[in-house]
């Protein structure tokens, strides 16, 4: 089955209110592209302002609700990590996922935390994965520092998924790294990989500037990148995927099969 989407590779301010309504220009493109999803990247509203961060979660249910309203709007499936508050009473960096009546159908809240910068301090861990089944297969989330983490993606992969979609702010520094770790991801699992990245620069406290690298990207099951976004600059990228390649790809080379998990221990 066939899956048009688009990614929007956007950059944010620290005004929550300007990055939605630039956002909804990006939506509107998406649906004028015909596309059933778009995806944003990480913490999209706000950036990575930690030291903001308070003022942002008395917004958090009103950022939700907007985001919601703009999925319902325009009949499309939308995407993103935002801070966000849960049932717990903590703020987590979770990837929501809303369908095109608004609802959300997804929550993801990330399990790993750079430590690098202070993301650990500022706010809590998730406790554990998500997936949702659409009608084309089924579907994982991740966040950023989460595609460091091959046994995450193992287990969505015998979990069932097909594809997985990631949003991130990953610094240009290091832009080679997350390329070569989506690829990996795509090709082990052999699962679609679809992967929207930062560009701009955040200003995050203690640490300095983070510039970032852009080069969102969507990568077949074989490890072929479809396609691939520029490295620095604001744009959308819509393609369509095919999820026939993950039953081919998975029938004819076994590699989920031949998995021995029990006997990897020392």
């Amino acid at each position: 089955m066939k899956v048009p989407l688009s990614l929007c590779q956007m950059s944010s301010s620290e005004s929550y209110i300007d990055n939605i309504q630039k956002a909804e220009g990006y939506i509107k493109e998406a649906k004028d592209a015909g596309s059933e999803f778009i995806l944003f990247p990480e913490l999209f509203t706000t950036g990575l302002h930690w030291d903001v961060f308070d003022r942002y979660k008395a917004v958090c249910n009103e950022v939700e609700e907007q985001l919601s309203a703009l999925a319902k709007k325009y009949s499309i499936h939308l995407g993103g990590s935002v801070l966000h508050k849960n049932k717990e009473g903590s703020f987590t960096n979770a990837f929501l996922l809303y369908d095109k009546s608004g609802e959300c159908i997804s929550c993801y809240e990330k399990i790993h935390l750079i430590s690098l910068l202070d993301e650990d301090k500022a706010l809590s861990p998730g406790k554990k994965l998500s997936t949702y089944d659409f009608e084309f297969g089924k579907v994982g989330f991740a966040i950023c520092y989460d595609v460091r983490f091959c046994e995450m993606f193992a287990k969505y992969a015998t979990s069932g998924c097909s594809c997985i979609f990631i949003c991130s702010a990953f610094p240009k520094i290091r832009i080679e790294h997350l390329k070569s770790l989506l690829i990996a991801r795509a090709i082990e699992n052999q699962m679609y990989v679809v992967s929207v990245n930062r560009v701009g620069i955040d200003k995050i406290p203690d640490i300095g500037d983070s510039e970032y690298g852009g080069s969102s990207m969507i990568i077949d099951p074989l490890g072929n990148v479809e396609t691939l976004a520029s490295d620095s600059k604001e744009e959308l990228v819509s393609h369509t995927i095919d999820l026939e390649k993950v039953t081919k790809t998975r029938s004819t080379f076994h590699t989920l099969k031949d998995r021995v998990p029990d006997k990897y221990h020392l």
